[in-house]
């Protein structure tokens, strides 16, 4: 069964605080790992995970963030040259931006190798991407544009075409100049990718040469000279194999990424995780987070505990000690609005977060351990289209509560045997803790009953 069940995910309002965590992620790639956060199925990588985010938070506290910005996304186009695709200008130049981001990544961790061990081990890319990055840059003029030293052979086809262009403007201004007296502005244009001069349409007659287009009131024509007719076809031809010439560069620039891309993918990866682990320690520097002592044996020993998603919302949460372990069943008790809910919820959370990697909402002093499931009932669960009532709801859902229960589960159920008979209710609740505790659960109920 999963760790988090999608019961679990809601009553605890997982996705919330995943959209808090998104929101303090830099790049695109970055929000999207943040929203599929997952949580490690052994105990050790869910201790790496932690490893990296402690670091990462030492990084921020020492005012030495880790250095990831907003890294463009680049998996559609990698997935293109997968398949034997060509990247256009535009993503050849965001694969190289995110390139040079892992470079400088790389860099910083290995320069603060001792310190971040951890972050190093599990996000150093590939050094020979670098030289991938440096030739697709050195390949484009800082405005984006692909330069001319692309390739001898662009430059040669770009010098051509700028001398043909240039002379056939000259010979169009020769014309303009000669028929000065039809010729309605003394400026040269493009219609239909021919170059063309205004002539009044009074006297188009005795101008020779193409009509391409009209203005909107009619009273101007676009005409193309007879006498630069095989100049424009010339720069035509040039101007694609000018195209041609381009594309086979994008070609080769393409299988430079090509060659290397399992190592480009794994790199995009770790950014968009470095991210994560960057967010995750302005998460926690934003609502006081902290590192507790972690446990193998599924325990939650939580000194001053703050509901999480209380903290992004209120300048002050009030903090509660909470102490629970297997086979062991802790009854919350008290009036309504009392914050019995909150403490139910922040047991979950807190055992959600730390699976996932996360710093918790407590002192430091803190035992958790990493449970192998946390099992929920919270909230009304009332359905009209299936005929269930909200204690017929709540029934099924200690049925499957009570079905997956076992050593390593943590089970959170708010007012449990609620919304029937109170003697009636008492009894079944007592019946249903009983069980809980012989399965080997750690059990957190609220209740009203006495």
């Amino acid at each position: 069964m999963t760790f988090c069940p999608p019961k679990t995910r809601a009553d605890l309002e997982w996705d919330r605080l995943l959209g808090a965590l998104a929101a303090r992620c830099r790049s695109a790639p970055g929000k999207d790992a943040a929203l599929a956060l997952p949580f490690p199925e052994s105990f050790d990588a869910s201790r790496r995970a932690l490893a990296e985010a402690r670091e990462a938070a030492d990084l921020l506290r020492l005012g030495e963030p880790l250095p990831v910005g907003d890294v463009p996304e680049v998996s559609e186009a990698l997935g293109r040259l997968r398949v034997g695709g060509v990247l256009s200008g535009p993503e050849l130049r965001a694969v190289a931006s995110m390139l040079a981001t892992a470079r400088s990544a790389r860099r910083f961790l290995a320069g603060r190798r001792a310190r971040c061990a951890a972050l190093y081990t599990a996000y150093a890319t590939d050094p020979s991407l670098d030289a991938v990055a440096e030739e697709i840059d050195a390949s484009f003029d800082p405005g984006g544009t692909l330069a001319d030293h692309a390739s001898p052979r662009l430059r040669e086809l770009r010098g051509e075409y700028h001398t043909a262009r240039a002379r056939l403007i000259a010979r169009l201004e020769e014309l303009m100049k000669r028929y000065e007296g039809i010729v309605q502005d003394r400026f040269v244009t493009e219609r239909e990718g021919r170059y063309v001069i205004p002539i009044r349409s009074d006297a188009h007659e005795r101008f020779p040469g193409l009509v391409h287009a009209t203005s909107a009131s009619g009273a101007t024509l676009f005409v193309e000279p007879r006498a630069v007719i095989p100049m424009g076809n010339r720069l035509k031809v040039l101007e694609a194999e000018v195209a041609r010439e381009e594309i086979a560069v994008y070609t080769r620039l393409s299988a430079l990424v090509g060659d290397v891309l399992s190592s480009a993918e794994a790199a995009a990866t770790a950014l968009a995780w470095l991210d994560v682990r960057a967010a995750t320690a302005r998460l926690g520097e934003d609502i006081g987070l902290d590192f507790p002592v972690v446990e193998r044996e599924p325990v939650l020993d939580l000194r001053q505990a703050r509901h999480p998603l209380l903290a992004l919302d209120l300048p002050a949460v009030v903090a509660s000690d909470l102490r629970l372990g297997g086979g062991q069943a802790m009854v919350i008790s008290g009036p309504n609005a009392g914050g019995k809910t909150v403490a139910l919820k922040t047991l979950g959370l807190v055992a959600l977060m730390l699976r996932a990697g996360l710093p918790v909402p407590c002192a430091p002093e803190s035992r958790v351990g990493l449970f192998e499931v946390v099992l929920t009932d919270v909230g009304d669960d009332q359905s009209l289209q299936k005929n269930l009532s909200t204690f017929s709801a709540h029934i099924q859902n200690l049925t499957h509560v009570l079905d997956e229960t076992r050593p390593g589960a943590l089970v959170l159920l708010d007012e449990l045997a609620g919304g029937t008979d109170p003697r009636e209710g008492e009894a079944l609740a007592a019946g249903i803790l009983d069980s809980l505790c012989a399965r080997g659960g750690a059990v957190a109920i609220t209740t009203h009953y006495e």
